[in-house]
């Protein structure tokens, strides 16, 4: 893990890769050479712990919407069986993604169904599915799953110069600059 980085995303992605393997035995860890540990692992989850704390108040939606645009999708799985295709969906992603569907209930957009929301979540932040793919999955309306979508990325501010998720990355990019973890990088000419 880098001391400094240029981008608030970069930050994020780097505190959820560390943080998101603490099923295994810290000895384990340790010696994994994929993580990139080595000898100074503890200086990386101390790394990944300032982000997380300079991040800290953003709470509720912002700190969800910015995990769930910038943390992996994906972790490996160890379980061996049969069935498992090696993968499964990163813990801190999917909490962001359950954070948000809880948050879209309390505001209010009128839609009902937890699985709707979240479906529609998950294609929002990059799982790909079409409206009839969704509907299908719903037994819904294609049309009724499109004007929910609308309604929940309008809610969360997609291409919105003044919505939730531009907000939401102005105030991370203000903290880690305070912090000291993020450091733009001067453009030259």
């Amino acid at each position: 893990m880098r001391d400094t980085f240029d981008s608030v995303q970069s930050a994020i992605r780097a505190a959820c890769e560390l943080e998101g393997i603490p099923q295994r035995p810290l000895s384990s860890r340790m010696t994994d050479r994929t993580l990139g540990l080595g000898s100074n692992w503890e200086e990386q989850a101390g790394r990944a712990g300032m982000i997380w704390r300079a991040l800290q108040p953003l709470n509720g939606m912002p700190i969800s919407i910015l995990v769930a645009r910038s943390a992996p999708r994906q972790t490996r799985c160890s379980c061996r069986r049969a069935c498992c295709s090696g993968r499964q969906p990163h813990p801190y992603w999917i909490e962001a993604i359950d954070a948000l569907a809880e948050s879209a209930l309390t505001a209010k957009l009128g839609i009902k169904r937890y699985d709707e929301r979240k479906l529609i979540l998950l294609s929002i932040f990059g799982e790909r599915a079409t409206f009839s793919e969704m509907a299908k999955l719903l037994q819904m309306d294609p049309q009724t799953v499109a004007e929910h979508y609308r309604k929940i990325a309008a809610w969360i501010g997609i291409r919105a110069a003044n919505g939730n998720e531009s907000q939401a990355w102005r105030e991370a990019e203000q903290l880690l600059m305070q912090a000291g973890i993020l450091v733009k990088q001067m453009e030259t000419a």
